[in-house]
């Protein structure tokens, strides 16, 4: 994904005069930030196409659940 998103960010560099990179992690082929919207609908169309049930809200509370117990991991074995 990093790679991606550097490569969409030059591209609009060489096609915009004073491009900003802006700080989203996901840009638009014009290297805009993409919206909150338009990321929910690009996951439930891929979720709708993998014919799986999930939404994006479900997706980032996974997330979150799997980071909080990856700190709390880290921080019982930096204690012993």
């Amino acid at each position: 994904m990093r790679e991606e998103r550097a490569v969409v960010a030059r591209r609009a560099r060489a096609r915009t005069a004073g491009y900003m990179e802006p700080d989203a992690i996901f840009l638009t082929d014009a290297g805009l930030a993409m919206s909150p919207r338009r990321i929910g609908a690009m996951f439930s169309a891929a979720a709708d196409a993998a014919r799986v049930q999930a939404s994006f809200h479900a997706l980032r509370h996974t997330f979150a659940t799997a980071m909080l117990r990856f700190l709390q991991r880290m921080a019982s074995t930096s204690l012993t």
